[in-house]
């Protein structure tokens, strides 16, 4: 029992490490292009700083998503609906996702 306790300490302690990066590293990228877009007055330039900023923001939304979605895993909070699948559709979207 104390063993399961430490891994899954090591667990949560792991993936805070990994969500904390990958958290941070897309912020950084959307605060550097807005302060970039405030310092051009080129309409193309400031559009294009301004999509990059709403990528990253969409990319944290979704990884904060996931983490509450593991959150839920945890605490056996999600109703699972078993149900047929085509696997080859499944793995082909699959991969594209990577």
């Amino acid at each position: 029992m104390l063993s399961r306790q430490i891994t899954l300490a090591q667990l949560r302690e792991n993936l805070t490490s990994f969500f904390t990066h990958e958290l941070r590293s897309p912020l950084q990228s959307a605060l550097s292009s807005i302060e970039m877009a405030e310092m051009y007055s080129d309409k193309k330039e400031v559009d294009s700083f301004l999509e990059l900023s709403r990528n990253k923001v969409v990319y944290i939304n979704r990884l904060i998503e996931k983490l509450l979605d593991i959150n839920k895993l945890e605490k056996n909070k999600v109703n699972l609906i078993m149900e047929r699948f085509p696997l080859k559709i499944a793995v082909a979207h699959g991969c594209r996702d990577h």
